[in-house]
């Protein structure tokens, strides 16, 4: 953990403003105070900060940010995956954009994978390109492995652009426990509440949610238990149960149709885009006979109404964070860890409508 003017404050027992005055040679304070908190901070093992330095000159003097350094996008994905895949590519064109308008550039650094596995050797790989080409910091954005997120990144400054519990190849990887670097990540309780209450004010009673397993995990059952909250007061009390499944297939499992005509759900809220066709090989029309939404709406889902989780906003903010603790000079693993929630906002599309009174009566 590198030093921080609070952390020289504190021993000296000063003012943060006190140590700047005194690390920065003013005339404000007397030569004995300003060598006494230089003591103090070398004791400590203070490095200045540059970036910070910079930051700071530049502000005073009103001008646009220049080029600082480069930053890390550290990935264990495949190497076209932020170029070709929509997701990966709307994550990573927002933070390219964000942090070059600091003056900072981004450089993907790739991590390799051992299996399902990150082992300390990529690691070290990992941080010597950092290391070698002056990276002070990294944003990992949604890892294959959650190994990534919990490795040890010794003097870099870190920020989590993710999901708690990850989906790898072969199964769900349950986190070792809590995350050890500052996060960004949906608001996955909060989208649910504005799904939910969107839905409720277009008249839908009976709220049926498809969820796989591993999506289930990977917002810790956060969106699972706060859509049982609002069906349970959308429909009295009477609430249809969750569907879960394994893999979402092309096919509508039999079970799927089973739930369908057992419960009579009259709106669909759901996480994978096969959901859809599922739907209509049970003969019902989207939105005239049953209502769909989805809860994280992806370019496979255009047109669908759902919430949109604004991933540009969520590699913007981890950009923000990541910057703003490099220019106070703090690296490595945080004393405390801080978790930033971004809100999606509804999007009305064209699969739900306003409920008809017939046909919520029909659906009981």
């Amino acid at each position: 953990m590198l030093v921080t003017y609070k952390d020289i404050a504190r021993r000296a027992k000063v003012s943060r403003t006190t140590v700047h005055l005194a690390l920065t040679n003013s005339p404000q304070l007397p030569a004995s105070t300003r060598e006494r908190i230089r003591k103090v901070a070398d004791r400590l093992g203070y490095v200045p900060n540059p970036l910070a330095s910079a930051f700071q000159s530049e502000v005073r003097r009103g001008r646009e940010a220049k080029f600082r350094c480069t930053l890390g996008w550290l990935s264990d994905h495949p190497a076209p995956f932020w170029g070709t895949s929509p997701y990966g590519k709307a994550l990573w064109e927002s933070a390219m954009r964000r942090a070059a308008s600091q003056g900072y550039h981004l450089d993907v650094i790739p991590v390799e994978l051992a299996g399902e596995h990150v082992e300390q050797g990529s690691v070290d790989a990992a941080l010597r390109i950092m290391r070698a080409h002056g990276i002070p910091g990294a944003i990992i954005p949604q890892p294959v492995s959650s190994d990534l997120n919990y490795a040890d990144w010794r003097e870099m400054a870190i920020i989590l652009l993710s999901t708690h519990t990850l989906y790898v190849w072969e199964g769900l990887l349950r986190q070792p426990g809590p995350l050890p670097y500052h996060t960004v990540r949906p608001d996955y309780a909060e989208n649910v509440s504005t799904l939910m209450a969107e839905l409720g004010r277009l008249g839908y009673r009976r709220p049926g949610l498809v969820l796989s397993r591993w999506m289930d995990a990977q917002s810790d059952g956060q969106e699972r238990a706060m859509f049982l909250v609002h069906a349970a007061a959308l429909a009295g009390g009477d609430a249809v149960p969750v569907y879960f499944h394994e893999v979402a297939e092309a096919v509508a499992p039999d079970s799927f149709r089973d739930w369908l005509r057992r419960y009579k759900p009259d709106v669909v809220v759901c996480r994978h885009f096969e959901t859809r066709g599922w739907i209509e090989q049970s003969g019902l029309r989207i939105p005239a006979d049953i209502g769909l939404a989805h809860l994280a709406l992806g370019h496979l889902e255009s047109g669908w109404s759902g919430m949109d989780p604004r991933l540009g906003l969520l590699a913007e903010a981890a950009v923000d964070m990541l910057t703003a603790h490099l220019q106070r000079n703090e690296r490595g693993r945080p004393p405390y860890v801080k978790d930033l929630l971004i809100s999606g906002v509804w999007t009305p599309g064209t699969t739900v409508r306003r409920a008809a009174r017939k046909q919520r009566e029909r659906r009981r």
